[in-house]
């Protein structure tokens, strides 16, 4: 897998494909140190934002989005917000883990 570091723009990240010879690329921008950095994971179907940071001496990756869906304003956005978390000593993944099953644990309309 191709690993790249560029800093991120829209029209970027719009013409990014894998590399050739790699059935998937990770592209990241610039990292802060200590707290983590955006990547970009492409493969030749789809492109995700990711939020790759570490806690307890190891590298945790966190999925953040698929773009477009995500633009890369709410990547920015999201990956700050997992910034704050790590920076406060949390876990901003395993806080997305959390809350998810809270949401699909939630009482629905057909419980009612």
């Amino acid at each position: 897998m191709a690993v790249n570091r560029v800093p991120f723009t829209d029209r970027f990240v719009a013409s990014l494909k894998p590399q050739q010879g790699s059935a998937r690329s990770i592209y990241w921008e610039p990292a802060r140190y200590g707290v983590g950095t955006l990547g970009l994971r492409v493969s030749a179907s789809r492109k995700v934002f990711v939020y790759q940071y570490w806690k307890d001496g190891r590298t945790r990756l966190m999925t953040l989005g698929p773009y477009p869906t995500m633009s890369l304003a709410e990547a920015h956005q999201a990956a700050s917000e997992a910034m704050v978390v790590r920076e406060r000593g949390g876990d901003p993944a395993e806080n997305m883990v959390v809350e998810n099953k809270r949401q699909r644990d939630a009482t629905t309309v057909a419980d009612l």
